[in-house]
């Protein structure tokens, strides 16, 4: 990706390596700056900060729309003669449970010399869930036919609403949430189930909305082969279990 800004006769261009990102990544690029003007230019620093951005508070230039989350200062105190340009490389590692782009919020990049946001370039990153939790979803979407619906980042997971089959046995499932997070390599899942439960009360059957939630942890060892291959059929196995004990207490 590639971003262009101005300050006065001053010019900044952001070059990424790539369009997107998974979490865990490294993000990097080049900063280029270039005096357009006649006179030689001081600058008092050449930056790029890796900031998270709340898309509404942008949109209505927010001065609290962004907040940092890493800063890279490739140069201080430089000087431009007219004409002159220079290119300065930068990166970001992601964590494994930064925040993914979704309609609300993303991570951005800022670029310029200045630390006030407006007064700086802005380009927004697209980042995806981890590989590893990718393939997790894979599993509960291709082996257990259940439909994205919708997915956000919260604070330290992201959270994947989902849709069941049309099936007997999940027909008194509205949704399932299925929070996602790593640490220090290990998969944390949290399914929270919203159903229409059929129930006896005082002698007649009414139909009561309940949560049921479950919780599972898988290491490397767990979700790993040999050679690093995902264990689809260990996952398969694990979320099949929540799923049964979903579908029996479906009728309680």
């Amino acid at each position: 990706m590639k971003g262009t800004m101005f300050d006065k006769l001053l010019e900044y261009k952001l070059q990424t390596s790539k369009e997107q990102w998974q979490q865990g990544e490294m993000v990097s690029g080049t900063l280029l700056v270039k005096n357009n003007g006649t006179e030689t230019a001081t600058i008092d620093k050449i930056q790029t900060i890796l900031a998270y951005g709340n898309l509404k508070k942008i949109r209505a230039k927010d001065p609290k729309a962004f907040e940092v989350q890493e800063l890279h200062v490739a140069h201080e105190n430089l000087s431009l003669d007219a004409g002159e340009q220079k290119e300065y490389p930068w990166e970001f590692k992601l964590s494994t449970n930064c925040p993914i782009t979704d309609k609300f919020a993303s991570l951005y990049l800022l670029y310029g010399s200045q630390n006030n946001a407006w007064e700086c370039g802005q380009l927004q990153l697209t980042i995806d869930l981890h590989s590893i939790l990718q393939q997790f979803m894979q599993v509960l979407q291709t082996y257990f036919r259940f439909k994205v619906q919708s997915q956000k980042f919260k604070k330290g997971f992201t959270e994947i609403k989902l849709l069941p089959p049309k099936s007997q046995e999940l027909k008194m499932v509205e949704h399932l949430l299925c929070q996602l997070s790593t640490k220090k390599d290990v998969i944390e899942v949290k399914y929270i189930f919203s159903m229409k439960i059929l129930k006896n009360i005082e002698g007649e059957m009414k139909v009561q909305k309940e949560k049921k939630e479950f919780k599972q942890q898988f290491t490397p060892k767990q979700y790993q082969l040999f050679g690093g291959y995902f264990n689809h059929d260990g996952i398969l196995k694990a979320i099949g279990e929540i799923i049964a004990q979903s579908e029996n207490k479906f009728y309680t």
